[in-house]
């Protein structure tokens, strides 16, 4: 069973709206995958309502299905301890930028709120970006990846504080 759910770019866009102003219905192809229990989301969502962007950021941090479409990284040097337990820890560079949740996806409707999550993409909006991410504004310093990591962005990986890799991956994967 893979560790998590690979979606496509406009899977994981999809994914992201149905949490915070979409509507599960209105997504078959996503709405099919819940159903085979191939694809978790936040439970409101299931039921055939929204969230808000902090209560889908507390689901991603809290999920431990292997049904989620998410990769979570920390942003510390420690990786939220895993650096000293003998995990492999990679550093990504990934060209994604700090956007306005409202102005990136029109169709929510919740207040922002201070403990809304910081939204990440390398687009102006939801509907164009090929690389989706967030990061917790509470608590851990989570950045989850909706999308699949280009191995060009993996560029360094230590294990134990030793170097096992420096450079990206194969050009174009």
């Amino acid at each position: 069973m893979p560790l998590w759910v690979p979606l496509t770019t406009q899977q994981s866009r999809d994914y992201l709206a149905i949490h915070v102003g979409g509507k599960l219905a209105d997504y078959p192809e996503l709405a099919e995958m819940v159903r085979n229990k191939t694809l978790d989301v936040e439970s409101v969502v299931k039921e055939g309502g929204t969230c808000d962007p902090a209560a889908f950021m507390k689901f991603v941090i809290n999920a431990k299905s292997r049904t989620r479409p998410t990769i979570s990284t920390d942003l510390g040097a420690d990786c939220g301890g895993y650096a000293s337990s003998g995990a492999y820890v990679w550093t990504i560079d990934m060209p994604v930028f700090e956007r306005d949740w409202r102005a990136a996806i029109p169709t929510i409707s919740a207040r922002p709120t201070s403990f809304w999550p910081k939204l990440y993409l390398d687009a102006e909006t939801l509907a164009d970006a090929t690389h989706i991410a967030v990061r917790s504004s509470f608590g851990v310093k989570e950045l989850a990846y909706l999308t699949p990591l280009p191995r060009a962005a993996m560029v360094r990986c230590t294990r134990n504080g030793d170097l096992i890799v420096e450079g990206g991956g194969p050009a174009g994967t």
